[in-house]
């Protein structure tokens, strides 16, 4: 099972072509239907399997999927405010996670923040944690969960 989870319309556009051509299996994509604001303008292409760096900059990285985007990207707006060189990643392939995009991401970052709409287990997060304890590297300073709430 592949799991992708776009970040805007135009993530998932570019996820669901993907979609109808892949011959790799049973794929879940979790769309967004709340009238997501386009985040992906100017950011790099989409690539099943990679992450998607939607701005870059050197302090904090900010790793996010989906519809919850939309609230990273307020979060890494407040933080370039206070002076932080933020860098905002969609990590919009869920299944099978981009280990090694993280990796770079941890190596480059003083600070990489989790920002996802799940529980604390089975997510991004603790996926980003065992990536990370796998490659010695620092481990992500915060991790914020938003489960158990909608938000529009």
């Amino acid at each position: 099972m592949q799991i992708i989870a776009p970040c805007d319309p135009a993530e998932c556009t570019e996820a669901t072509r993907w979609c109808a051509q892949q011959k790799n299996g049973p794929v879940y994509l979790r769309i967004g239907k709340a009238g997501e604001p386009i985040l992906t303008k100017g950011a790099e292409p989409w690539q099943f399997g990679k992450i998607r760096y939607l701005r870059r900059g050197t302090d904090v990285c900010i790793l996010t999927y989906g519809v919850i985007t939309k609230m990273a990207a307020e979060i890494a707006d407040k933080l370039q405010a206070e002076g932080n060189s933020v860098s905002l990643v969609s990590v919009h392939t869920v299944k099978p996670l981009d280990r090694e995009g993280i990796i770079d991401a941890l190596k480059r970052h003083k600070q990489v923040i989790v920002i996802e709409e799940h529980a604390p287990q089975g997510g991004l997060s603790p996926q980003t944690k065992q990536t990370c304890l796998g490659q010695q590297g620092h481990l992500p300073a915060r991790h914020l969960y938003i489960a158990g709430r909608v938000h529009p």
